[in-house]
């Protein structure tokens, strides 16, 4: 048993390091843990359900900066679309993100379910959590809201008309002076999500107030959706 101990406490040691030294050792262990995590409650879900059967909890993600989980490893797609959707990949603090390019009018990320899950979250109440660097507010651009920075969520909805391509979801403002990575929660009930945004995404998150002129942009590092 305490060999048993021994080498586990050596693991978690040796994963610890890693992830302070290694930024690469830091997405594979990001995407490790979300890998148990989406298990447990996989798991907790079947125990805590009247029936096994009827669990049909689905979860997906995407890891900014990780390739594998861009590419739809995790679930869910980043698309690099050229006309307003191609992002910069960077290292903020310790740990790989992307970020908007606002100046050369690159004004949203652009996600997409991959086809094996998609039905998982059509036309059902689901959750999207976004990871996002949280700044200053500013006032530039002058808006009706006095200009704060902030992000919002667009999604292709229910509907054949051209607006429901585009659904707003919400929008949230930054809050810090000094920045700090926060959550932010978008309920979702009608989604449709056949790629219908400029033929790519299934949902985009752009700055409030998306402009070229705009003296920021927009960093993410995690998106994950959860279907309730």
């Amino acid at each position: 048993m305490l060999f048993i101990l021994g080498v586990v406490a050596s693991l978690i040691a040796g994963l610890i390091i890693a992830y302070t030294i290694d930024k690469n050792c830091r997405l594979w262990i990001n995407r490790l843990f979300l890998k148990i995590w989406l298990s447990i409650k996989s798991g907790w879900g079947r125990i805590f359900s009247k029936t096994a059967t009827t669990y049909n909890d689905k979860i997906a993600a995407c890891i900014l900066g990780d390739s594998a989980s861009e590419n739809g490893q995790d679930g869910i797609i980043l698309f690099d679309f050229k006309d307003d959707g191609s992002t910069v990949k960077e290292i903020v603090g310790k740990d790989w993100a992307r970020r908007t390019d606002n100046k050369n009018n690159n004004l949203y990320f652009y996600f997409a379910f991959t086809e094996s899950i998609v039905n998982h979250f059509r036309a059902r109440s689901i959750v999207i959590l976004v990871e996002y660097f949280d700044r200053d507010q500013g006032k530039d651009c002058a808006t009706k809201d006095d200009g704060k920075r902030g992000l919002s969520l667009q999604y292709d909805g229910l509907g054949t008309d051209f607006e429901c391509y585009f659904k707003k979801a919400g929008q949230v403002a930054f809050t810090e002076i000094n920045g700090n990575w926060k959550w932010v929660g978008f309920n979702i009930t009608d989604g449709h999500f056949y790629r219908r945004q400029n033929k790519v995404g299934d949902f985009r998150i752009g700055c409030r107030y998306a402009n070229p002129k705009r003296d920021y942009d927009l960093y993410l590092r995690r998106v994950m959706v959860i279907a309730l």
